[in-house]
């Protein structure tokens, strides 16, 4: 997984650790994006599939392709979908996967950060778009807003100072594509 910052190999880890948060804020980006019905979908770092199902719950998509580099997550995707709309393809920032006349919507949840060249990602996502189509992403505010990681982080460099190097917020401080 060259084109990613982290991995992470157990999906279902993962979806312990983040999932729950990722779900609830998926249902809200998508209703905020207000992409039109019938729109095709491209969800770029879909991890364990929580956009993939929130399109399909709440935009009705006429597909959605999730990829991910990580080959875990996208079988655990595959595992947890049950709607004909949704597919999965082990594909990243690189190799996005291609559809003739582009993708009404390329949308990334939590993953934009995680690219090591986020300018590169941007250009690519905006690539497979089609004409006059929306290409979004959110990231979390590591820094300040996400508390719960804030103090695990604070925690950890306090025990070994070592984390400092490792404190997402830190390393994310600044994910603006334009910086």
């Amino acid at each position: 997984m060259a084109d990613v910052r982290d991995r992470w190999a157990a999906a279902s880890t993962y979806e312990h650790f983040m999932g729950r948060w990722s779900r609830s804020l998926a249902q809200q980006f998508v209703s905020w994006l207000r992409i039109p019905r019938a729109a095709r979908w491209l969800d770029v770092g879909c991890g364990t599939g929580s956009l993939v199902h929130a399109i399909c719950s709440h935009a009705d998509p006429a597909s959605v392709v999730g990829c991910d580099p990580a080959v875990p997550f996208i079988e655990f995707a595959r595992g947890c979908s049950s709607d004909a709309r949704a597919s999965f393809v082990a594909a990243g920032i690189g190799s996005l996967p291609r559809r003739s006349g582009g993708y009404g919507s390329v949308t990334s949840l939590l993953a934009l950060n995680f690219f090591p060249d986020s300018q590169a990602a941007v250009r690519e996502l905006c690539s497979v778009a089609a004409p006059h189509g929306t290409v979004s992403a959110c990231v979390w505010d590591y820094s300040d807003g996400m508390q719960f990681l804030r103090h695990f982080w604070d925690a950890a460099a306090a025990v070994d100072s070592a984390a400092r190097d490792l404190d997402e917020g830190t390393r994310f401080l600044c994910v603006d594509p334009t910086h």
